[in-house]
Order: C-alpha cells, then sequence, then structure tokens
C-alpha cells in the first residue's frame, strides 16, 4: 500500500527518554518545559512570537476571538473544513472568495467587492506551500481596516510566510511535513498580541487568582510537545527526501496529454499536486484498485456539501476542484513507488 501520507517517525530512544522525564516529574500539561523548549525552537526557525495549540482548528479559532472579530470574514472555498468551521464556530460569516487558477491561492483581485460594512476580516489559504499575494491583501486590509489571519497550514517549510498578516495559523498534524502527533500553533510579529493570545488558549488565567480575559483550554501537552522537539531534526532529512520525489514525479510526469502539474512558486514540498482534465476520477479509481491511495483535495467544495450556500463566483474554485488530485509524498516514499504511480497514471491516460 502506498499511502497518500506518513508521519515522520523520530529515534524511539530518544522520545522515550522523554516521555521518562515527563513520567518522572509528573507534569503532563500546563506549560512545562517541553512545550517552553518547543516554542524557543519554533521561534527561531519561524522568526516569530509562536504559541502552540493542541491543534491547528482549535488555534485558528483562537485566532479570531483574540482578534475579537464579529461579522463577516472573507476566504477562500478551496480549502479544509477547518477554515470554514473556524469562522462558523466562532459566530461569524464566512464569504467565499474564489482562487486565482495559477497557484490556486485565493483571488486578490476578487476580495475587494466581496467587502462590505459588516466585512471585519480577510483569511487567505497558503494553498499547497504557495503562498498568496500578501502584499496586495496587506493593502486591501489597510484601506478597509481589516484584519488578517492566514491559515499557513500547508506551509511549515516557507519561512516567511509566518509574520504575514495579523496571526498565521501553522497545523502539526501527523500527516503535515512537521508534525507533533496533533498540535498547531498561531505565529505573531506582535508582541502584545502573542501574549493575549497565550492567556487565551490557558483559559484567560493570568495567576493563581488573577483572570485577564475569558479564554479557552487549547494548550499543546508535554507528550506532544516532547515528540515535537524530537521530531525537527528530522525536518530537514524529510525535505530533502521529498525533494528528490518531486523532482523524479516532475521529471516522469512532463508533457503528458491532460495532466498539468500546479506550480511550486515557494519551493514547498508539503505536496505534490496535479491537475487532470476529463480523467481524474477514472485516474484516481485505477490508483486505489493498485494500493495507490492519493487525494482529492480539495473535492467536493464546501459549497456542495450542503455545509453553506454562496452566489459568489466560485467558477475557477469548482473548475479546479473538478481535476485536482494530490499525489503521496512523504519521506517514506522510494523511486519504484513514484515510477509505479506513474506508470499507472500514463496508462490510463494513453
Amino acid at each position: 500500500m502506498i499511502n497518500f501520507a506518513s508521519p515522520s517517525i523520530p529515534n524511539y530512544e530518544e522520545y522515550c527518554q522523554k516521555i521518562k522525564e515527563i513520567f518522572d516529574s509528573g507534569n503532563f500539561t500546563n506549560g512545562g518545559k517541553n512545550v517552553l523548549e518547543l516554542e524557543k525552537i519554533l521561534n527561531n526557525y519561524f522568526d516569530s512570537n509562536t504559541s502552540l495549540f493542541c491543534n491547528g482548528t482549535i488555534a485558528l479559532m483562537s485566532a479570531i476571538q483574540v482578534l475579537e472579530l464579529k461579522g463577516e470574514i472573507i476566504t477562500p472555498i478551496y480549502s479544509f473544513h477547518a477554515t470554514m468551521n473556524s469562522i462558523q464556530l466562532s459566530g461569524c460569516t464566512p464569504i467565499f472568495c474564489d482562487i486565482n487558477n495559477y497557484d490556486l491561492t485565493i483571488d486578490v483581485n476578487k476580495i475587494e467587492r466581496l467587502i462590505t460594512e459588516k466585512t471585519v476580516a480577510i483569511m487567505p489559504v497558503h494553498v499547497y506551500g504557495n503562498i498568496c499575494d500578501y502584499k496586495k491583501i496587506e493593502k486591501l486590509a489597510k484601506k478597509y481596516t481589516l484584519k488578517v489571519i492566514y491559515d499557513a497550514a500547508h506551509c511549515f517549510d516557507v519561512n516567511e510566510c509566518p509574520n504575514y498578516g495579523d496571526i498565521s495559523m501553522f497545523s502539526f498534524h501527523a500527516t503535515k511535513l512537521f508534525h507533533t502527533g496533533e498540535g498547531g500553533c498561531l505565529t505573531t510579529n506582535n508582541k502584545k498580541l502573542d501574549k493575549k493570545i497565550k492567556l487565551f488558549r490557558t483559559f484567560g488565567i493570568a495567576g493563581e487568582e488573577l483572570i485577564d480575559l475569558i479564554g479557552i483550554n487549547g494548550k499543546m501537552n508535554e507528550l506532544c510537545a516532547a515528540l515535537g522537539i524530537v521530531n525537527f531534526k528530522n525536518v530537514q532529512k524529510e525535505i530533502i527526501s521529498r525533494q528528490k520525489s518531486r523532482k523524479l514525479y516532475e521529471k516522469l510526469l512532463y508533457n503528458i496529454n491532460s495532466v498539468s502539474i500546479v506550480p511550486n512558486t515557494n519551493g514547498s514540498v508539503s505536496y505534490f499536486v496535479i491537475r487532470i482534465k476529463d480523467k481524474r476520477d477514472l485516474v484516481y479509481k485505477v490508483l486505489r484498485e493498485n494500493d495507490v491511495l492519493p487525494r482529492k483535495y480539495f473535492y467536493p467544495l464546501l459549497t456542495n456539501k450542503g455545509l453553506y450556500v454562496s452566489s459568489n463566483d466560485l467558477r475557477i474554485s469548482n473548475l479546479v476542484s473538478d481535476e485536482i488530485l494530490a499525489l503521496p509524498l512523504h519521506g517514506n516514499l522510494t523511486e519504484e513507488n513514484i515510477q509505479f504511480i506513474c506508470s499507472t497514471i500514463k496508462e490510463v491516460l494513453r
């Protein structure tokens, strides 16, 4: 079986030693030494203020709450459920914007027409490691006094994006390039906002007898943080392995009829994604019959799942959703795996 994703596995003995230290201390949560150590590692890696969370969705919801947003938030329809869910569960209304047909990020030329007196923020999504046009988004945000929260779940290896907008969210789910089993974080270059984020994720408790604000329990535990610490040492090895796999994919799938490779505009190796005209579903079916597990990522669109109704122009999003196929990409993928996947695709499309 060739899985779509395969978690990076840290050194077992090293992780066990971390677990033993946690057991010996009896401190499993509430901002222990491992959470503080991992935050320090990520502060340096992102060059930003980092706050760890139990998962990316809770982190994204927390960003909305911390910025005290109430109203409409413009976001691309082409994303995972968590983006929209975080908006709705925070009491705001998602207003869906289309994506561009090149790197599949939010179409910045269609944002302004969606802004109304109810608009309070923009939540762009960096898709497959491709960064949104943050400069144009920043201009719009300043013009209309809007907050900007980036869903950067796909962008751990794109170091320049943690300080875009007011807050960025990264996911550390086990399927991601870097993971803590379950987890996520918020980054911001605003120290005052960072302090508020850290308070919010721990019920707003500033001291044993002091509560500064209404918050939630969104913090990461020591076990996940420990996994992240030892797993961080694998990041460069994982990136190098994925870079080799991506180059081989590109070589073998180059100039195949009906196949186009989604651009890799920032060098990210979080995903390898292609578009297939007309026969995407057949390719998907045949690959799965041959024990290869690709993903139609993202399909169907959120609007097509009966979760939300929108009258906005989402033509490109619908087109891409019907063509997209994300192929397996992870450190355990072999050259033989990739050759088999590509030959199978060629055979179907011949």
